[in-house]
Parts: C-alpha cells; structure tokens; sequence
C-alpha cells in the first residue's frame, strides 16, 4: 500500500478517511490498524506538545512585564494547544459515525483555520508593537 505511483501518474490527495475505507489500497484490517495506531501516538505527542506550551504560557506571563507583548505572546504560544487538541479529537472522531466523518473533518478544520488568522494578526501587532508602533514604523 505503499507503492510509488508510476512516472506521469497524477498524485491524489486522500484523506484519512479515504484511506481507511479502503481508498489508499489497503485492507481493512491494515486500515484499522493504522487508525488505532495513529490514534494510539497521537495522545502523548499532543499531551506533551500541549504541556510544553502551557509551562511556556505561564513562564512568559511571570517574566514579560509588557502587557501587550504579553497578550500577543500568548496567542501565538495558544496555535499550538489549539492545533493539537484540534487534530487529535478529529483523529478520535472519525471512523465511529462514518457519514459524519466529513462534517467533523470541516469543523475542526474551520476552527484550526479560525485561530490560525486570529495568531496571523497578532504576530503583525506585535511586529508592529516591537517596532515602535506604525507611526514610527511609517
């Protein structure tokens, strides 16, 4: 199931949900074993991802005695609690009600996506902050 695709041959995109019905050329039973062992790895990458950065969180608001640095800091630092708490709960839901599995893949790739914008523009107000403001910056 892991074969290269012929020279020429356009690549398609699967999900994982595709790949565990059957579209990544696997069986059943490989599929499944797949998923479990996905969902298996995913919980402690993801818990001490999420660990890492919240004793980051709290040791940056201790230090930084700037408020806006401050703020601007810890949304940035959040994408990686939101991103992997999104990705592992999307890794659990799929496979138990299958024709919800597309609804669940969009709503926690809307939140990531959400959050991801929010982080984009903190991280230009604190370029801007760290630079002096945009009057200065202009």
């Amino acid at each position: 199931w892991l074969k290269r695709p012929a020279a020429g041959t356009p690549r398609r995109a699967t999900s994982l949900v595709q790949t565990v019905r059957g579209g990544g050329g696997m069986n059943q039973s490989q599929a499944d074993a797949v998923l479990y062992s996905l969902r298996c790895a995913s919980l402690p990458i993801a818990g001490i991802a999420i660990l890492n950065s919240i004793l980051l969180i709290f040791a940056h608001g201790r230090e930084n005695k700037h408020p806006a640095l401050r703020v601007y800091t810890v949304r940035i630092l959040l994408m990686v609690v939101i991103d992997s708490a999104a990705s592992v709960c999307g890794l659990w839901a799929i496979g138990w009600a299958p024709a919800l599995d597309p609804f669940v893949e969009s709503v926690f790739h809307f939140i990531v996506e959400l959050y991801e914008s929010v982080v984009i523009f903190s991280f230009l107000q604190f370029v801007l902050v760290c630079g002096g403001g945009p009057e200065r910056l202009a």
